[in-house]
């Protein structure tokens, strides 16, 4: 139903008639909007044109007052799929009448064709996508949804040979409407974004349409997606603060570039984001926009809003969340005469809160230590200075659950305990200790070197308390008592090669460099080296003290190098079904022989090279099309490699006997979880570790001895 606001004049009565032919074309009847004629003449008959309906009274307070603009975001109703070979014969009808139409015909021929296409989307596999896949510069194949998508190649020819024609914003609009590629995968402002941007761009271009209204209608919509209890300066796995920040940037200035009556609204929206980016100057700017526009209900909207901002106002920063039980609070006041400060907590973002803290009136920062696991708090600060209290802005920290996302696992040879590595969910590294028995797991606030592989790496490494290496083997760890950004001496003294990335790593920023690392326990030493993959750069390496070799894998050779990192062999890796399967993956030094145990991932085949340079052996593990489910770690002092494979569904674990000539395959269990971290256990079994976070240990002849869980989930 098409509604008329009363105090809207002629212009209300052109945009009816503008949207009903528009309805029309789509092939709606007119009785549909008979209704909306009716009042409109009426309207004309009775007021005149040039009258305006006086706004009825308004109560004062600022929710009654803004109740027509808090909006609740709309359902988007979906568009009915019509039959693809029923749409593509009224394609093909309208293509006929196109080329042989006058040019007076041609401007509304091409907005109907326009519209056939944009519900047009056959499947790549059906018998219709041979027109759309004919068509490249009008049709894109879009992948997730196994279907072709128009582009509004129709329409963008309407608007450039017939710019100045009454349907050209018709056509524009309908760019608006067309389909989206790809997927957005829960991101809030990639969502605002593929509505919001072909909007803003029909608003600048055509900002005295008709169809602006139905236009700002959308575009509020869209912007309503942003969750009303987030402190909108902290980035999320849903929200990137950075990302939608611009988007209100943007909001922000279309609203000012169109009729006062509908950009005010996109002004108000704005205002409203950016207060809860603590950016009251602009905000308070927006308000004093929207009001200027000569709305008396955008008006008054608009200056209690302007009211409800702080008018002495200072900034709490965003809240440093560092791990479940310590956020560090620090703030910027505008005033000299603070006597003291007041911190307060709370779970509920429109409520106050609890003081938690009484500081000096000095005092500009605050760590809480009292916080839980998986909790949202809000915090406030309010100053006392000797004109009253000041308020300032809200700030939200969401503590991260005590869940690992693993990165790795290592037995040591010393407690004989099972050591997890990983990240909670805002990065900050821990590392969970698995008692031989299950009895128990312990937690610390550590940092590694080896498996923050450049992307991952938690930047405030002063936070930790120990610094460990791991093998990247499995077998072997290193522990010192640290942190991240003063390594401590006693871990360069450990390390017999690659201490030159030891003295810049507190520097390294994010996608740094990816250093790989290789552990022995039992004499206490180390060896670091730059990995990358490429040919150029290891992805995998293991060395054996006694022997003072390193073997290095990576992409076409493996190499064979001595204690002082000098290249003692280099050997070119055997070609595969395709280039990719010339990866080195995982390389174990054998202390026996000094050969070397090479998986080559991507392809799911075991080499073993010795150290002059022979391939002795070449042991394909399961078919390269399920190389993706092998996992692997090597137990050579009880002579096994155990590796993981895909087999009929279900993932079997795998024992490979080395003193056997014939290297037998034993199937240890036959349905393990899919893709674990696996560590040899130093009695003849392994550790499996999923990535959900599941622990099970079995023993060497494949029975469970136990499982449990790193954490609540």
């Amino acid at each position: 139903m098409v509604q008329i606001r009363m105090d809207e004049g002629v212009d209300a009565i052109a945009r009816t008639l503008k949207i009903l032919r528009r309805e029309y074309l789509r092939g709606l009847t007119l009785r549909t909007f008979m209704p909306a004629l009716v009042c409109a003449a009426l309207y004309l008959t009775l007021t005149g044109c040039n009258r305006q309906q006086p706004p009825a009274p308004v109560a004062r307070g600022s929710e009654d007052v803004c109740a027509a603009f808090n909006a609740s975001p709309r359902e988007q109703q979906s568009p009915a799929v019509p039959n693809p070979k029923t749409q593509l014969d009224l394609i093909q009808t309208l293509d006929r009448q196109i080329r042989a139409a006058d040019e007076a015909r041609v401007p509304a021929l091409l907005l109907e064709l326009g519209r056939a296409k944009s519900v047009f989307r056959p499947a790549v596999r059906s018998a219709q996508a041979s027109y759309a896949a004919r068509r490249p510069e009008e049709f894109e194949n879009n992948e997730v949804g196994g279907d072709w998508v128009y582009n509004g190649h129709d329409f963008q020819e309407l608007i450039r040979r017939f710019p100045g024609h009454d349907l050209a914003d018709d056509a524009a609009y309908e760019l608006t409407l067309l389909p989206r590629k790809g997927e957005c995968e829960g991101s809030i402002p990639c969502y605002i974004a593929g509505e919001w941007e072909p909007i803003s761009k029909f608003l600048k271009a055509y900002p005295q349409s008709p169809l602006v209204g139905t236009a700002v209608d959308r575009a509020l919509n869209a912007f309503y997606r942003v969750p009303p209890d987030k402190d909108l300066r902290v980035t999320t796995d849903f929200i990137n603060s950075g990302e939608l920040h611009q988007l209100v940037d943007s909001l922000d200035s279309v609203g000012r570039a169109i009729p006062p009556a509908y950009g005010g609204r996109l002004l108000l929206r704005a205002g409203e984001l950016l207060t809860r980016y603590a950016d009251y100057d602009r905000a308070a700017a927006a308000y004093r926009a929207a009001s200027a526009g000569g709305d008396p209900p955008l008006e008054r909207c608009a200056e209690a809003r302007l009211k409800e901002l702080p008018v002495q106002w200072f900034t709490l920063n965003q809240a440093h969340v560092i791990n479940p039980r310590r956020v560090e609070l620090s703030w910027q006041p505008q005033r000299t005469d603070v006597k003291a400060f007041d911190v307060y907590r709370s779970d509920d973002p429109s409520m106050q809160g609890n003081v938690v803290a009484r500081l000096s009136g000095s005092a500009l920062t605050w760590t809480d230590t009292g916080t839980e696991p998986g909790s949202t708090y809000w915090y406030r600060i309010v100053a006392e200075t000797s004109r009253g209290r000041v308020e300032s802005n809200p700030a939200a920290a969401e503590t991260p659950k005590l869940i690992l996302n693993v990165l790795g696992v290592a037995v040591s040879t010393k407690d004989h305990r099972l050591h997890v590595f990983g990240y909670l969910s805002n990065g900050f590294p821990q590392v969970l200790h698995v008692a031989a028995d299950g009895s128990a797991v312990q937690r610390t606030n550590a940092g590694f070197i080896g498996l923050d592989n450049g992307s991952t790496r938690f930047q405030d490494g002063k936070y930790v308390d120990e610094v460990w290496l791991r093998d990247q083997g499995g077998r072997g760890v290193l522990r010192f008592r640290g942190n991240l950004a003063e390594l401590p001496d006693d871990l360069f003294s450990a390390v017999r090669q690659g201490k030159e990335f030891l003295r810049s790593y507190a520097g390294l920023t994010q996608y740094g460099v990816r250093l790989i690392v290789s552990v022995d326990e039992v004499e206490n030493v180390a060896w670091i080296a730059q990995g990358g993959g490429g040919v150029s750069l290891p992805i995998t390496m293991d060395c054996i003290a006694r022997r003072s070799i390193c073997w290095l894998g990576g992409e076409r050779n493996v190499q064979l190098r001595d204690n002082t990192g000098g290249v003692l062999k280099t050997l070119p890796l055997p070609a595969g079904a395709h280039q990719e399967s010339r990866w080195a993956t995982q390389i174990y030094a054998d202390p026996k022989d000094g050969s070397a145990w090479v998986l080559l991932g991507r392809a799911a085949r075991l080499l073993h090279v010795d150290a002059n340079g022979t391939l002795r052996s070449d042991i394909p593990l399961t078919e390269e099309s399920r190389s993706y489910s092998v996992s692997m770690t090597a137990d050579l002092d009880h002579r096994a490699i155990w590796f993981t494979r895909s087999r009929s569904n279900k993932t079997e674990l795998v024992r490979v006997d080395l003193d056997h000539e014939d290297l037998p395959f034993q199937v240890m269990v036959d349905s393990v979880p899919a893709l674990p971290f696996l560590a040899s256990d130093l009695d003849g079994g392994i550790w499996l570790v999923t990535l959900q976070g599941e622990v099970l240990r079995i023993d060497k002849n494949g029975r469970t001895l136990f499982s449990l869980a790193l954490d609540a989930r």
